[in-house]
């Protein structure tokens, strides 16, 4: 809701989710998930129900064809504030021609997209893209949470490549430990970071042996960290020399005494 405000006074502002999951409460915080509060101007898609169910009133500008377990997604302006709940498509391409009908509608819109943990792939639906990691820390998923920020960490050292594609070797789909390399290959090609799915291990030993590039970077603009159960201050420092190109930094809305 912050972040809401603050762009709003800014730049046209468009904004949706990854789906619906149907969880009652938050990953990361524990709370009850909230409707959002939209205001005048805003656009957004969602489903046609979770608009009928809303207090705020909407300009229908767009219907798309798929249709959901909630109805079919619609982009709409608002034209009263209130508070909706945001149902947004299901698939990445889905997601993709949601935003680019934005783009089409409104010159300069910034988008925000809740995306939903693990499936960094959604990212990838928007280009020129970047991504905000949220984390629930807590000594049961330590282990794991250093991992993948480990990997977050060595994905976002990958650069674009500008050479021959023809001279090197292009993964297609996903990047996993079946992924088989030319006998002769030195430079490694993929799509983009939300491709590799590999531990941190193994793409590090991938990374001395292979030089790798992607065609679309979509970097990982910082890292949000709720701490449970563990020292605040001993907790950032273990993360950020796990990962330490990334900007890791505390929830800054909980109470530290």
């Amino acid at each position: 809701m912050l972040l809401l405000g603050l762009l709003r006074s800014r730049t046209p502002l468009f904004y949706t989710s990854a789906g619906l999951d149907g969880e009652g409460a938050c990953t990361v915080t524990g709370d009850e998930k909230p409707r959002i509060h939209c205001e005048p101007g805003d656009l957004i898609a969602t489903s046609c129900s979770a608009l009928e169910e809303s207090g705020a009133r909407f300009e229908l500008i767009e219907v798309f064809p798929w249709v959901s377990a909630l109805g079919r997604t619609v982009f709409a302006r608002v034209a009263r504030g209130g508070r909706v709940e945001l149902v947004g498509p299901e698939t990445n391409s889905q997601l993709g021609e949601v935003v680019r009908v934005a783009r089409m509608f409104a010159e300069g819109v910034t988008i925000l997209v809740d995306g939903a943990a693990g499936r960094l792939t959604q990212v990838s639906s928007v280009l020129r893209a970047g991504s905000i990691h949220m984390v629930k820390l807590e000594t049961a998923n330590f282990g794991k949470t250093i991992r993948r920020l480990r990997l977050l960490d060595l994905l976002s050292s990958l650069e674009p490549f500008a050479g021959n594609e023809k001279e090197a070797f292009v993964v297609s789909g996903a990047l996993t430990a079946e992924t088989v390399f030319p006998d002769d290959a030195d430079t490694v090609i993929i799509e983009d970071q939300s491709r590799v799915f590999l531990p941190p291990t193994e793409f590090k030993r991938l990374l001395s042996k292979y030089r790798v590039f992607v065609r679309e970077r979509f970097p990982v603009r910082f890292c949000t960290v709720r701490i449970v159960d563990l020292d605040r201050e001993k907790a950032l420092a273990e993360l950020r020399k796990a990962a330490p190109s990334l900007t890791i930094i505390g929830n800054p809305y909980e109470d530290v005494a």
